[in-house]
């Protein structure tokens, strides 16, 4: 299941990566991320590849670096929708990875250790309210 939510981030970041290039590729305008940056002077297709994935993931993310940024007024609402889209998109692969856990306690009879934690708690407490010699 963890394998699986690995793919699942990596395939929604890859499809985001190849959509802002294309989308930031095809405005047909002097200041767009595409020009910006000097993906059109970049000849090699990794080299491109990896600076597109790696802004998607930042934004993905809602990281943003800094050292790469929309620039025209396209971009700038799509990073906006995506950022929106990145918090529910970390939320729910936290939200399956915690089930993951939780599922995994649960099928190796893992020891609850709430119960005993709160009893020191509680006499950690009676420790401190006591009064002064």
């Amino acid at each position: 299941k963890i394998f699986r939510l690995i793919i699942y981030a990596s395939f929604n970041t890859y499809i985001l990566g190849c959509l802002w290039f294309l989308i930031s590729k095809e405005q047909n305008i002097t200041n767009s991320w595409y020009i910006r940056f000097g993906l059109d002077k970049k000849k090699e297709t990794w080299e491109k590849l990896v600076m597109s994935l790696y802004f998607a993931l930042t934004i993905l993310s809602t990281v943003g670096y800094g050292d790469f940024f929309p620039i025209s007024e396209t971009e700038m609402v799509i990073a906006v929708v995506v950022m929106g889209f990145g918090v529910a998109f970390f939320s729910f692969i936290m939200n399956e990875f915690i089930n993951i856990m939780r599922n995994h306690e649960v099928k190796m009879g893992v020891p609850d250790k709430r119960e005993p934690l709160k009893k020191w708690l509680i006499s950690l407490q009676r420790f401190s309210n006591r009064q002064p010699l």
